[in-house]
């Protein structure tokens, strides 16, 4: 329904139409399209670096638009193209090192090893992380200050009492402001028991009920008194010793405290044992300490359950005595806390649980000289006993050690050319093979053959096995292998004779130019050559430069120039967003200043596959690609180092021989006769 309302502004009778009021305001279509406009800027502007919008003026978006076109069509035109053409119009511009990066990344020779191949494939399929803390370190203890403590060592308190004994109202009242925290607990009203008319009756039924005991008080660096140890005396001393300990507290200074602890110290009796010392080393931990003195489990277990968080935390250097009786028990564990204080945990045998005392440092000894006399722990009936054994332990490994290379020798030198076999229960893959002459040298070309296809360390007990050589005897090569595992099923690898790499049935499909010499396709400029004597115009010294400087815009696809495995995808102080893949053989390729990674570490790449988009990432001062080649982890020229490549013609040839090879290797591989030994 429409409202009508009838205006005087205007010379003439106006009849407009007004809208209800239903809450939804009325867009004009301007209005929307400026506000999809601004929506679509921001979704640009919010998009990866290099993927739509570049970085630098060099390049425009509709640049980076062409460039961009579909992967698939992008992959076909630079597997098509001409690495001779690309050579014959390359050009070398003539402000070389404009955009070069005067802070390229020292790479380290572990990305370039046949191992990062493992480890980065390792890696990519790795679920979860493995957690290696020493338990102590996380343990906690609700502290001394417990009505369980209390309860042990207050005198005059039953089992449901919670409180020390109460001062007079009166002397309360006038006692001075004391400097020192007491603890709350000395100043609870005990409750009264219902057996007793008056405090003092109750304090001394509750003295006949329990040990006549008295407190040791113990400081902290607060300032904070604690019960410590028990002491045992009469009820009638246990009140007069608490009352005076009460007194001392509330109107004592620290001289007049530190006696009072002193006093009450050197009044508790002492195990009696010989002190040994030991000195915390780089990775030690308590259990480790332990371990190896080859003191008891249950010894260490009473030593958490009594200490506090961080009791027992290890720093370089610090020396932990240990008092053992004859029968090798430890009574008493000294280790520093800080540069002034120290933890004791101590006991009067091996059948009582310790008790903790924090004291000031070396206060367990009355010279702090005699320290220096302390036997090393070495020294220690438990620790000279489990150094023996371990002697004993180690000799006995090697001879064994010695016999199973003896024996993998003889096995070796009578192998057969067909090696089969199954694991049992309790078998490894390693054992097992060693046992049947394969050498260790035969097992890690093994093991980085099967990368990322088979664990050989996970074959457990009806997993199979069968490996070809070439010949009879230990110098002969592998030529085909199979496993067949419960958790990865059959695996079948053959050996390739061109480039000696292992390769499924239908795995190996060589094409046109086996190892591209760019990764990018089109027109090429070099702004900054390979010069492994370059000279750095900010250090002023000689820093190689291990690479070629590509000027590109930003995100200018990437390809890869041959097959291999991704082992680094991230980025680099310097070299901004780097990829490294390590390629067949000896050939390493490394990628610098990317604005995008289409790989991830451990990924298997294939020649022409899209692997980033170049940028202007880390240290570099324009936009361009970093590229490099590297020959067993040395850097060579890009420009110049001579590639494995072919024809059309000769990677079909390739291929059908390889596919011969297999046909061959394959009837060998199950021909049983060849695994006799002779």
């Amino acid at each position: 329904m429409l409202n009508l309302r009838i205006t005087s502004h205007s010379t003439h009778e106006d009849y407009v139409a007004v809208q209800r009021d239903t809450g939804v305001l009325p867009i004009s279509g301007r209005h929307f399209v400026g506000i999809i406009s601004v929506c679509v800027i921001s979704v640009i502007c919010a998009l990866p670096v290099g993927n739509l919008v570049p970085l630098s003026f060099e390049a425009s978006p509709v640049i980076a638009l062409l460039n961009r076109g579909t992967s698939q069509n992008n992959e076909q035109a630079y597997l098509q193209s001409d690495d001779a053409a690309t050579a014959a119009n390359l050009e070398m511009t003539a402000d070389a090192g404009s955009s070069e990066n005067y802070d390229d990344v020292d790479l380290p020779s572990a990305l370039f090893s046949t191992q990062a191949v493992d480890d980065a494939v390792a890696a990519a399929r790795r679920n979860g992380s493995d957690e290696s803390v020493d338990a102590f370190d996380d343990s906690s203890f609700a502290g001394r200050d417990t009505p369980e403590i209390r309860q042990r060592f207050t005198p005059g308190l039953n089992s449901g009492d919670d409180n020390l004994l109460p001062m007079p109202a009166e002397e309360t009242a006038s006692l001075p402001q004391n400097p020192y925290k007491e603890p709350e607990f000395l100043m609870e009203k005990p409750a009264p028991a219902e057996s007793s008319e008056n405090s003092e009756n109750a304090v001394l039924a509750h003295g006949d009920m329990l040990p006549p005991i008295s407190p040791i008080i113990g400081f902290r660096p607060e300032h904070q008194p604690v019960i410590l140890a028990p002491q045992v005396h009469s009820a009638q001393e246990n009140r007069d010793l608490a009352d005076t300990a009460i007194e001392v507290l509330a109107h004592g200074t620290l001289p007049q405290i530190s006696a009072l602890q002193s006093s009450a110290a050197a009044s508790q009796p002492r195990p009696e044992g010989t002190w040994y010392s030991q000195t915390v080393r780089r990775g030690d931990t308590i259990s480790g300490i332990f371990d190896h003195l080859s003191l008891p489990d249950g010894t260490l277990a009473a030593v958490r359950k009594a200490a506090e968080k961080g009791d027992l935390k290890l720093q370089i250097g610090q020396q932990i005595h240990f008092l053992i009786d004859p029968k090798n028990n430890v009574l008493e564990l000294v280790k520093p806390v800080s540069k002034t204080e120290q933890v004791r945990l101590t006991r009067m045998s091996s059948a009582e649980a310790f008790i903790a005392v924090h004291e000031p440092i070396n206060a367990h000894v009355e010279d702090k000289d005699q320290i220096a006399a302390f036997a090393t722990a070495d020294k220690m009936p438990s620790a000279i006993e489990a150094e023996q054994e371990r002697k004993a332990a180690a000799e006995e490994a090697a001879k064994q050690k010695a016999l199973d290379e003896k024996t993998a020798r003889e096995n070796a030198r009578n192998r057969p050319r067909l090696v089969v076999a199954t694991l049992a229960k309790g078998e490894s893959f390693q054992k097992v093979a060693k046992r049947l002459g394969l050498t260790q040298s035969n097992i890690s070309q093994l093991t980085s053959a099967v990368s990322g296809k088979v664990n050989l360390k996970r074959m457990g007990a009806g997993d199979s096995f069968r490996v070809l050589f070439s010949a009879v005897g230990p110098s002969a090569k592998i030529t085909a292998v199979e496993f067949n595992t419960a958790r990865n099923g059959k695996v079948r690898l053959f050996c390739n004779p061109v480039n000696n790499n292992f390769y499924e049935e239908d795995g190996y499909k060589p094409v046109t130019g086996v190892f591209r010499r760019f990764p990018v396709n089109g027109n090429l400029q070099v702004s900054s050559p390979f010069n492994p004597r370059r000279y750095h115009p900010i250090r002023h010294r000689t820093v190689p430069h291990n690479g070629v400087d590509f000027r590109m815009p930003v995100g200018t696809p990437v390809y890869s120039p041959a097959d291999g495995v991704v082992t680094y995808a991230g980025y680099m102080r310097g070299g901004g967003y780097t990829v490294i893949i390590k390629h067949m053989g000896v050939y390493s390729t490394v990628y610098m200043h990317l604005s995008r990674m289409n790989v991830s570490k451990g990924d298997t790449v294939r020649m022409g596959q899209l692997i980033a988009k170049s940028g202007n990432t880390g240290s570099s001062t324009g936009s361009h690609l970093h590229y490099e080649i590297r020959v067993n982890d040395r850097p060579v020229d890009p420009l110049k180092v001579d590639l494995p490549s072919g024809s059309p013609q000769l990677a079909r040839q390739r291929r059908e021989k390889f596919t011969s090879t297999v046909k061959i290797l394959k009837s060998e591989l199950y021909q049983e006769s060849l695994a006799v030994r002779r």
